[in-house]
């Protein structure tokens, strides 16, 4: 054994106190009833199951203690007759120092299939491992790995059956893949590390990256032979879907002569980012220009001073900015009008009788009165008409109750002098008001 102090420090080696117990002279890390310092093996015996391959007919040598651990320089290797063939201990001129052996297993005349043996490492203090061989005999299928395609978006995973369209998979051995230029891939063995039958592999493109990238993998057998294949990825931009939708504002009048801001109105207000609603800094806003009509970034729209009265579009269109291809079409309609039209005039007479003659409240001028309400009330202060978007057409007091009044829903107002308020909106959209009284005659 070693010099108890080795490294002529004054404390006896190993000088690390790995157990903890204050005695760097005592630790004993593998085990085995033996201090460290007088046992120059400390590695824990553990010896690992092996799978081969080989052909008929074929002997093959096994480097079993490649894959194990902790194989002392002082001990043995002990080997049990496979069924279907035979074993030879290789000692490598060291029959007391196993960690140079290899075996040779070789197959009874013409046996095709699986057979096994198991093998045991002891150390000199009787410490024992032991761990299967598994061989495979027969004929290998000849591997051939076909290339790939595969596709995905920016920023987005994609997982890929690599090995669908090949043949020859070996039920032992390898899968290696090599590293793309632009993203990672990952192995997916499927818990068979060694058996590279269920594997996939996930690609992950570089944040941000688009295009054209690629990475080979290559298959092998237990006997060496292997083959490679090639996996191009296309990573397009984002398909968020985009939906520019049409804006029909030709029912809100907006002030032609001073040029106005059309009233609640806003492109946005209505398109769509990936099924939620667009916000201005996720989208570039283009649109195609009129001498009538401004979208303003923020997505509002104006009327141009000085525009004749008429209905006129604009067209506009919205591309996403991770994707700038990623575009949608619209149409804004807006309905202009002249600031010189009549001003509002609540006719004072309404009398009921079907004549066609005051059937109903006519006001003038009401369809530049935007956003408006009417309440009309008896003497008493009662609320018999409440309405809104009053239009001189299907929306108008007719001479019914239409309020919190004594008289029911529906049935015609006694006649009388009555209260009116009408409230409205008007070119530059500032609140007016207009009131008085009205006279309802059955």
């Amino acid at each position: 054994y070693r010099d108890l102090d080795d490294d002529g420090d004054g404390i006896d080696t190993p000088d690390e106190d790995a157990d903890g117990n204050g005695d760097p002279t005592n630790d004993d890390t593998d085990g085995d009833g033996t201090p460290d310092y007088l046992d120059p093996m400390n590695d824990l015996l553990d010896v690992v199951d092996d799978m081969v391959a080989t052909d008929v007919n074929t002997p093959l040598t096994i480097d079993i203690l490649e894959n194990d651990m902790g194989i002392p320089e002082n001990g043995t290797l002990t080997v049990t007759d496979p069924e279907n063939g035979t074993i030879v201990i290789n000692d490598g001129g060291t029959p007391d120092d196993p960690t140079d052996d290899t075996v040779t297993y070789t197959p009874n005349s013409d046996y095709e299939g699986t057979d096994s043996f198991e093998y045991t490492v002891c150390d000199a203090q009787g410490n024992c491992d032991t761990a299967t061989v598994t061989i495979e005999v027969g004929t290998a299928p000849m591997i051939d790995a076909v290339d790939d395609t595969a596709s995905t978006e920016m920023d987005s995973p994609v997982d890929i059956d690599i090995l669908a369209n090949d043949s020859g998979i070996p039920d032992i051995d390898s899968l290696t893949v090599s590293d793309p230029s632009n993203g990672v891939v990952v192995i997916n063995d499927g818990g068979t590390p060694d058996d590279p039958n269920d594997d996939t592999v996930t690609y992950t493109p570089n944040e941000g990256f688009t295009g054209t990238d690629s990475f080979e993998y290559t298959i092998c057998d237990a006997m060496g032979n292997c083959d490679t294949a090639t996996v191009t990825i296309t990573v397009d931009m984002s398909n968020t879907q985009i939906d520019a939708v049409d804006d029909d504002y030709s029912g809100v009048f907006v002030d032609g002569t001073n040029g106005d801001v059309v009233p609640n109105g806003n492109i946005f207000d209505n398109d769509t980012l990936d099924g939620e609603p667009v916000s201005p800094e996720d989208v570039i806003l283009s649109v195609t220009p009129t001498e009538q009509l401004i979208i303003n970034p923020d997505g509002s729209i104006e009327v141009v001073p000085n525009t004749a009265e008429g209905t006129y579009t604009i067209e506009y269109s919205i591309c996403e900015v991770a994707n700038p291809s990623n575009c949608d079409t619209a149409i804004v309609t807006v309905q202009v009008s002249e600031v010189e039209e009549e001003a509002i005039l609540v006719n004072q007479m309404v009398t009921p009788n079907g004549d066609g003659k005051n059937d109903f409240l006519f006001i003038k001028g009401v369809r530049n009165a935007a956003n408006n309400s009417l309440k009309i009330f008896n003497r008493w202060g009662v609320a018999v008409y409440e309405g809104e978007n009053y239009n001189n057409q299907n929306n108008v007091f007719d001479g019914r109750s239409k309020g919190r009044s004594t008289v029911s829903a529906g049935e015609y107002l006694p006649s009388g002098i009555y209260f009116y308020i009408f409230e409205y909106q008007k070119g530059n959209s500032e609140n007016n008001t207009d009131s008085g009284y009205i006279y309802v005659s059955k």
